[in-house]
């Protein structure tokens, strides 16, 4: 996993850190940018936070590379790294403001997010080789998406379960 990096603060679930960002202060984000740390920088939902996704190698054997990043960022990665494979994830627009909700957003951060929620969803399907309903709530509902994944990997990967 190759997590991007943010100038976004953490949220109280975030405490321990997250597989997919690399939380950094604006002075540190600012000084790996000019020394050429990341393929490129964005920042989105009209925040002023902003996400960096480092430049990585690729690697032969082993696991697959991943990058957990936002549609928008998705052409930044694709100028670097061509010939990558992306799954989008996907819920409604009911779930993804229950879920944001849940995750004790400010409501300014959450009138952006949810306003710009639809461009995404379309960006990403725009982008995406496959797409996966998140919609789920349930252990059932998590365990078929991990399935889905799963032959997904297995499919486009010849990767074993």
């Amino acid at each position: 996993m190759h997590p991007t990096w943010t100038t976004r603060p953490r949220r109280p679930q975030e405490a321990a850190g997250t597989l997919e960002h690399r939380f950094v202060s604006e002075a540190v984000f600012a000084e790996s940018d000019a020394r050429g740390a990341f393929v490129g920088a964005a920042t989105m939902f009209n925040l002023p936070f902003r996400y960096g996704l480092p430049k990585f190698d690729i690697q032969d054997t082993g696991p697959v590379d991943t990058v957990m990043l936002r549609a928008p960022l998705v052409p930044l990665l694709r100028s670097a790294y061509p010939g990558f494979v992306v799954y989008a994830f996907d819920a409604s627009d009911a779930v993804v403001t229950a879920r944001l909700h849940d995750r004790a957003t400010g409501t300014a951060e959450l009138r952006e997010r949810v306003a710009d929620n639809r461009r995404e969803r379309d960006a990403s399907r725009a982008v995406a080789h496959r797409t996966f309903d998140s919609s789920g709530t349930s252990p059932g509902d998590l365990r078929r998406l991990c399935d889905e994944v799963a032959r997904a990997l297995s499919c486009d990967f010849g990767m074993e379960g």
